[in-house]
């Protein structure tokens, strides 16, 4: 700015552009800490391409190294060899059993273990529904499965081979049963109508349609008539897809029908009842039939019940008359109520 000279007492005016673009500029204009901004981003700039160019570089040598010797890489990463192998479940297999099926070569290593064959290989038993493998270091591999639940049964025969009982879960998966206590096995009701077929990967039988009905039907059974339920011997699905209902065979009552369009709780309260007041009736036969799918209806509730006939009793025998004496002179012979005397 422009000083005025001495003795001039007028007002100054402001400085114009032309007096700020006439006067030379200062050498810096930046501060020391945007100097220091400015050095440390060029700086990290720097830094990252050296980076990448020295991770590129690295890349391209150890490809080198795999061409020309793939064991100088693999061999020092491979770690302590497998030692123990920790088995969880929630159900009936045993470490035994996870050993066979794993089938782990002695001395492998625990970077060579392929994890996701050897969990294949525990899923392919059908038994498995889930497993889960961890590496824990130094010499341990962690293995966890969840274990299927079934809920019914059935035989079927293998293409050239013996009839096999199979189980059933609730997804309708069918596969071997390992392990399982006989009286398990024996509770469970047989399944009757029922087409197995092949699976796509050719490998196992494909699902059980309709198995999540039949589990309901099963689980409000076996809660809530226990003892009836104990004398189930078979359930069938022949009539499910067409007609929406399963067919009971028991010992109990010969056939029993249960809908699908009420819930079972419903007509498992029925049967119950109906079982009772049969018992409780004198000279009841046993009851052939139930069909409880039929249930309410415009007309009123409606449970068709059929009886076998009653077993006949012999008739009582009438005791014999006592034997009158003798008479003298001619013989006489009669035949009264079907004896033969001789007076």
């Amino acid at each position: 700015m422009k000083k005025a000279p001495p003795g001039n007492t007028a007002r100054q005016r402001p400085p114009s552009w032309r007096d700020l673009a006439s006067e030379p500029l200062p050498r810096s204009v930046m501060a020391p800490a945007g100097r220091r901004r400015r050095a440390f981003s060029t700086l990290r700039t720097v830094g990252g391409i050296a980076v990448l160019c020295a991770g590129a570089w690295t890349g391209f040598e150890l490809y080198r190294m795999w061409e020309a010797d793939p064991m100088r890489i693999k061999a020092p990463a491979q770690g302590e060899p497998l030692k123990t192998i920790a088995f969880q479940t929630n159900g009936v297999l045993d470490s035994d059993w996870a050993g066979r099926a794993l089938a782990i070569p002695p001395g492998t290593a625990m970077m060579a273990l392929d994890l996701f064959s050897l969990r294949d290989r525990l899923l392919a038993s059908g038994q498995v529904r889930t497993a889960v493998l961890v590496r824990e270091f130094p010499d341990t591999l962690a293995v966890t499965i969840e274990e299927r639940d079934p809920v019914a049964r059935l035989v079927a025969r293998e293409p050239g081979g013996e009839p096999a009982e199979f189980l059933v879960d609730r997804a309708g998966v069918v596969y071997q049963g390992v392990n399982y206590p006989e009286a398990r096995v024996a509770s469970l009701p047989h399944l009757a109508g029922v087409r197995l077929r092949r699976a796509g990967d050719g490998a196992g039988f494909a699902p059980v349609e309709g198995m999540e009905t039949v589990a309901s039907l099963i689980g409000t059974a076996r809660a809530y008539i226990p003892e009836l339920f104990a004398r189930w011997h078979s359930i069938s699905l022949d009539r499910f897809a067409p007609d929406g209902v399963l067919v009971v065979r028991s010992a109990d009552v010969g056939t029993l029908t249960f809908g699908t369009r009420d819930d079972f709780f419903t007509q498992i309260a029925r049967l119950d009842y109906i079982v009772d007041a049969s018992r409780a009736r004198p000279g009841a036969g046993p009851i052939k039939s139930i069909d409880l799918s039929v249930g309410r209806t415009v007309s009123g509730l409606q449970v068709p019940v059929t009886y076998d006939a009653p077993p006949l009793l012999p008739a009582p025998s009438r005791p014999a008359p006592p034997p009158s004496r003798p008479r003298e002179g001619r013989e006489v012979r009669e035949v009264r109520e079907g004896f033969v005397f001789h007076p």
